[in-house]
């Protein structure tokens, strides 16, 4: 009867597939080796300068980090960036410096993602992989003339420059609506004051498994402060603080450090280099669309080498993945990811295989 089932799931999972994807827009995987940067000119010198830029870029990216270790270890690689280099091209970056007068030329360098990740992990860089969960980012914003919530319309060039961090850095930023539903939960003060309860209580709406609130002031004429916290997936929070003489530098900074520690914590997982197979069992599927939803993910997590269903009945999905990592990686990623809940750990006696099975919940 599984078998069956399964063929028939299959013979239809095309279609399915296809509808899911193109229906749902996401951050493409290859935009993490992309970038751009200034260049002086298009001599073979500027462009050769540029390039080492350019990977020092997508490396901190694909890291989460630019620590001395990563530093040591990407040396080989930024020794010779055209090894790696797939395409280029110039464009003129049309942003306006303080005079108001165009910033000069960009090169535009993608990267070959395959054989940049192998000459990576054969340097023994401790890749972060695609599994870039949305971080929703709760802003207050003291510049000294006004106090505002970053959202609603407020704060635009902020918001701009805030994005062009989080680019860098390979997050994908949501910044709330600051609708009514917003304000009547959400005040300048409760962010400011740290009431992070009422903040934690609005972002539910949202559904983002990452959320950061920053607290930033103005205290002079070239000095900032900031107050950032980060709590991932209702569980861990971390604190931090940064400053600088400006605006992007404070929120640049601030971001490196929340992309550093949801990197962070993935290469602590990766401690554990075991290659081995993990039964996995997913509840709350009930659609076609919600087994090519969860199929896709399994598969497409870094830690995943292979993702085999096994089993469906009762709207369970019963899988055996092939996991490279072990099994603390991912977790992790899965629980900075979003799509799946975890359930209480229980001895299955129905599971595919006997033993311990792993499982979760599809979220609404």
């Amino acid at each position: 009867m599984v078998r069956m089932i399964l063929k028939a799931l299959r013979a239809r999972l095309l279609l399915v597939g296809l509808l899911v994807l193109a229906a749902v827009p996401a951050l493409a995987a290859d935009a993490l080796f992309e970038a751009r940067v200034p260049v002086a000119d298009r001599s073979v010198a500027a462009r050769e300068a540029a390039q080492r830029e350019a990977l020092a870029q997508v490396l901190t990216r694909l890291t989460g980090e630019r620590g001395p270790a990563q530093v040591e270890a990407s040396a080989a690689l930024l020794a010779d960036p055209g090894r790696y280099m797939q395409q280029y091209s110039y464009e003129t970056d049309t942003r306006m410096d303080a005079g108001g007068d165009a910033r000069g030329l960009l090169l535009r360098v993608v990267f070959d993602s395959a054989a940049l990740e192998a000459a990576a992990r054969r340097a023994g860089l401790p890749l972060w992989g695609a599994e870039r969960p949305p971080v929703l980012i709760w802003l207050a914003l003291d510049d000294g003339d006004r106090r505002y919530l970053l959202g609603g319309g407020a704060g635009e060039s902020v918001e701009d420059t805030l994005q062009a961090a989080a680019r860098r850095r390979g997050l994908t930023l949501i910044v709330p609506l600051l609708d009514l539903e917003d304000q009547a939960q959400v005040r300048y003060s409760d962010v400011r004051g740290g009431f992070l309860e009422r903040v934690y209580a609005a972002s539910a709406r949202y559904q983002a498994p990452v959320v950061l609130v920053a607290r930033v002031q103005r205290l002079g004429a070239a000095a900032w402060t900031s107050r950032w916290t980060q709590r991932v997936a209702a569980g861990d929070e971390a604190n931090w603080q940064t400053g600088g003489a400006d605006l992007q530098t404070v929120l640049d900074a601030g971001l490196g450090q929340a992309a550093e520690r949801l990197a962070g914590g993935l290469a602590a997982a990766r401690g554990d280099r075991r290659h081995g197979q993990v039964d996995l069992a997913v509840a709350g599927v009930t659609t076609l669309a919600d087994y090519a939803r969860v199929s896709d993910y399994l598969n497409g997590l870094a830690p995943v080498a292979a993702a085999q269903l096994t089993g469906v009945r009762d709207g369970r999905l019963d899988y055996r993945l092939d996991v490279e990592g072990g099994v603390a990686m991912l977790e992790y990623v899965i629980r900075i990811g979003g799509l799946l809940e975890r359930l209480p750990e229980r001895t299955d006696a129905a599971a595919t295989t006997p033993g311990q099975t792993i499982h979760y919940r599809l979220r609404p």
